[in-house]
């Protein structure tokens, strides 16, 4: 075979292979519309929270690509359909069956975690004392390497021993509860509101999800189609090109640069061209757009990956639910976190810049600035928890002891600092890239 041949068939070969992402990003596309129509049909909330719903199921089937993959909790009022909201979700999500749990055990959770994805309802316990465990469990479940060891007793030439057993709790997950969870669980999810639902037409309705042919329909062509994708795309090559990104874009000097980027061949076309090759810089200056950062961004970036592989106009609907998201979830952060609220108490007093000040009558103070926004002071504020949290911060120049106590020396500066990266409007720069998106 000469040179043209060779060129010629390998040509061939790539219309062929675009071909076919084209046709299998098409039909999933169409999926992703039926299943919103489908969840439409059933569940009563907001516009984006179908699509979000949508992205996050059709993930599941994709989630052993990913090292990262987010929990979806449901804050609900009684009556809101929470419950039927998980049960479609348990049928629709990868190997679902329409298992819910109800108060699972540890041993349940991490026995069953690869089986399918784990559907949590009525989580009231999570904040107790007692659901320490399944907390710790919970909280590493969202991350690829998260494991959990039991001893196992095994018969090995006619003696027993004990053996280490591995169990890898890296699954997706759904919860829903009433009252709410803690700060650390509530990083790893993206939290969605039920509300009651006035529409008749839901509320009437009678379950049959076990027999319902759309259900059948959907799970039988997103397992058919994810096996195809995973074929086509290379989520581990998109990670390390996000990454070389962010080197160029941030790092004055740096090895990589935005040419090292590989262009992304996406299987849609546009007027006039057979295949679209996607400029990566493009791709991925829209997810800066979104103010996505750490956990958050770790969190989502699985999702933005997903909606891109059903479509483009997809994945533009999915950006500006990123950025909602990331909006709501730093006021909160601004509003109920706990280190923010020390952050911002130590940023505001001035009075101690000059001079060492007693713990205790730095606690009483931060007592006072918090106290009229919190109900459960005495479930976690103490003086000891001031100090480790102001040292973890680098919110102190210096500390020392004295017969009346410990002295310290504020570092108002570091934390005024600190706060731009929770307080939005004071960071201009940040604010700038998201009004981009927003004004599309």
């Amino acid at each position: 075979m000469d040179i043209k041949e060779f060129e010629s068939t390998t040509m061939q070969h790539k219309r062929q292979e675009d071909t076919k992402k084209m046709e299998l990003r098409s039909r999933l596309n169409k999926v992703y519309y039926d299943m919103i129509d489908l969840l439409k049909k059933w569940v009563d909330m907001p516009e984006e929270n179908y699509k979000l719903i949508a992205i996050w199921i059709i993930g599941t089937y994709f989630h052993k690509k990913f090292d990262t993959y987010p929990f979806l909790y449901f804050n609900a009022m009684r009556g809101s359909g929470k419950t039927r909201t998980l049960n479609l979700i348990s049928w629709l999500q990868k190997n679902g069956n329409g298992t819910v749990l109800n108060n699972p055990s540890e041993s349940v959770i991490f026995r069953t975690a690869q089986d399918r994805g784990l559907i949590f309802d009525e989580m009231e316990s999570i904040r107790s004392k007692e659901a320490n465990v399944m907390r710790e469990i919970l909280n590493s479940a969202y991350k690829r390497g998260g494991k959990v060891q039991r001893m196992k007793k095994i018969t090995e030439k006619g003696e027993e021993k004990h053996k280490v057993e591995d169990f890898d709790i890296f699954t997706p997950i759904v919860m829903a509860n009433i009252q709410g969870i803690d700060e650390v669980l509530s990083d790893r999810c993206v939290t969605t509101i039920l509300e009651k639902s006035s529409n008749q037409c839901m509320v009437m309705k009678i379950e049959d999800f076990a027999r319902n042919a759309s259900i059948r329909r959907i799970t039988l062509e997103i397992g058919h189609l994810s096996v195809g994708l995973c074929s086509v795309y290379s989520v581990e090559k998109m990670v390390e090109d996000w990454n070389n990104y962010v080197d160029s874009r941030y790092t004055i000097h740096t090895l990589h640069t935005l040419h090292t980027l590989h262009n992304y061949s996406l299987p849609y076309t546009t007027e006039g061209n057979s295949k679209t090759i996607f400029d990566k810089e493009e791709f991925f200056n829209k997810i800066i757009q979104t103010g996505l950062k750490g956990r958050n961004l770790e969190l989502f970036f699985p999702l933005l990956l997903v909606s891109d592989f059903v479509g483009d106009e997809v994945f533009e609907d999915f950006l500006k639910i990123c950025f909602n998201f990331n909006t709501s979830k730093r006021a909160d952060e601004f509003t109920e976190s706990k280190d923010v609220s020390l952050i911002e108490f130590v940023s505001q007093a001035e009075r101690h810049r000059f001079e060492y000040t007693f713990m205790n009558d730095l606690f009483r103070e931060f007592k006072e600035f918090i106290g009229a926004s919190l109900t459960d002071l005495n479930d976690w504020l103490s003086p000891i928890w001031m100090g480790l949290a102001m040292k973890r911060l680098n919110l102190v120049f210096d500390k020392k002891r004295c017969a009346k106590g410990v002295l310290v020396h504020l570092n108002i500066d570091k934390a005024k600092e600190k706060l731009k990266i929770f307080k939005y409007e004071d960071n201009k720069d940040e604010k700038k890239e998201q009004s981009k998106l927003t004004s599309q």
